[in-house]
């Protein structure tokens, strides 16, 4: 059975760039939410750099099921398990960010950063 989430929930944006995430064939949700966090882990300390160079606050919460960047007076919070990420608390406008990458690159264009602002 497939579970349908309200509305409410629903993320109305995809991220920027190109997500490395590829699906799988006859995947469950469960163990696609595991894939994205353990993939994102992977990539924490690239996340890290790229805030450190950045000028941009990052920490997590909930044993790194929740991320939140600070900068110049925005914040991001993302939730690498379900791709949720929601920037200055607009939860009803989400966008869809697989990876770290989408994270990085969509944050960089709505905060007005610059587009080369991370190392390929």
């Amino acid at each position: 059975m497939t579970r349908k989430l309200p509305d409410r929930f629903k993320d109305t944006q995809k991220a920027e760039g190109v997500s490395e995430f590829k699906p799988v064939r006859s995947e469950g949700y469960k163990s696609r939410h595991t894939r994205r966090l353990i993939n994102a882990n992977r990539q924490h300390d690239q996340l890290k750099e790229w805030c450190d160079v950045m000028g941009v606050a990052f920490r997590t919460a909930n044993n790194e099921l929740h991320w939140m960047l600070r900068y110049e007076g925005h914040g991001a919070e993302w939730w690498p398990s379900t791709a949720k990420l929601v920037i200055d608390k607009q939860f009803k406008q989400g966008i869809h960010a697989h990876t770290v990458h989408q994270v990085m690159d969509t944050l960089a264009k709505r905060w007005g950063m610059l587009q080369e602002s991370r190392k390929s």
